[in-house]
């Protein structure tokens, strides 16, 4: 059995340790370079984004109309643009519903309003709350959709859509989401299209993403499965707050929700 003099121990303990530390270094560099290799493909992808829209737009009339309108409007977020394609997704609120449908089957616990709610959630809580965002609009629901609007072929849903961070306070709105059926917006992309109205046809898309339909039970069966088991705060206050459905129960049945003030 060999025997190492203390300072050939001493040295061996420091030698692997400086080692170490170099290959910590390394690793922090590498990942340094990685982020940094990123951040310019991600500046690139946006030049890309930017010289596309501007050549996709110079190609028709109101171009800077169009332009302006995405670029001010907070309820759009251009994700790419190919040609005459537009790929977006569009923000609001549900806010476009037929009131009267939404009275009208509400209180009846034993249908589709009530479909594979969150196990953790009473019918009684879940009607609570549906009347708080479109009864007495104590809340205001939060919602999104994705889609694709080309100037030739009309406007376009995605279903399955993967949303980018920006949607994260906002439930996709099943109707699009599950289904990727528009209805009629579809028709009215086309009709504001022919009128050379680009700003009209693309607001159709944001109307559609606020629409719920209450007389659909395939649909509303799917939004209350989504909303009761949402864990995103996709429910805002008057004050701005924004709370998870969770919140919004705890908050209607009397109890502290935890939260301190508006949440972005």
């Amino acid at each position: 059995m060999l025997i190492f003099p203390a300072p050939y121990v001493k040295f061996g303990a420091r030698y692997a340790e400086i080692r170490n530390e170099i290959r910590g270094l390394q690793s922090d560099h590498d990942n340094f370079v990685s982020m940094m290799c990123e951040i310019a493909r991600k500046i690139q992808e946006k030049k890309y984004l930017l010289a596309g829209l501007e050549c996709s737009i110079s190609s028709h009339s109101n171009d800077s109309e169009l332009m302006e309108y995405f670029m001010c409007n907070k309820n759009l977020s251009l994700i790419r643009v190919s040609g005459t394609m537009m790929e977006f997704v569009a923000h609001g609120y549900a806010d476009i519903y037929d009131a009267d449908g939404f009275e009208q089957y509400v209180g009846n616990h034993n249908g589709y309003m009530y479909n594979n709610l969150n196990s953790g959630i009473t019918k009684g809580q879940m009607e609570k709350l549906y009347r708080a965002i479109f009864g007495d609009c104590r809340y205001k629901l939060r919602i999104c959709a994705a889609y694709t609007a080309d100037m030739r072929t009309g406007l376009k849903a995605f279903q399955h859509y993967t949303f980018p961070p920006e949607s994260r306070t906002y439930l996709p709105n099943p109707h699009i989401q599950i289904y990727g059926c528009i209805g009629t917006y579809a028709g009215r992309f086309q009709e504001y299209m022919q009128k050379k109205d680009y700003v009209g046809a693309i607001d159709q898309a944001v109307v559609s993403a606020r629409n719920l339909n209450f007389y659909d039970s395939t649909v509303i069966s799917a939004f209350a499965k989504a909303l009761s088991c949402a864990t995103i705060s996709c429910i805002e206050k008057p004050d701005g707050t924004l709370l998870t459905p969770k919140e919004a129960f705890l908050e209607l049945e009397g109890g502290d929700t935890g939260c301190q003030g508006p949440s972005f």
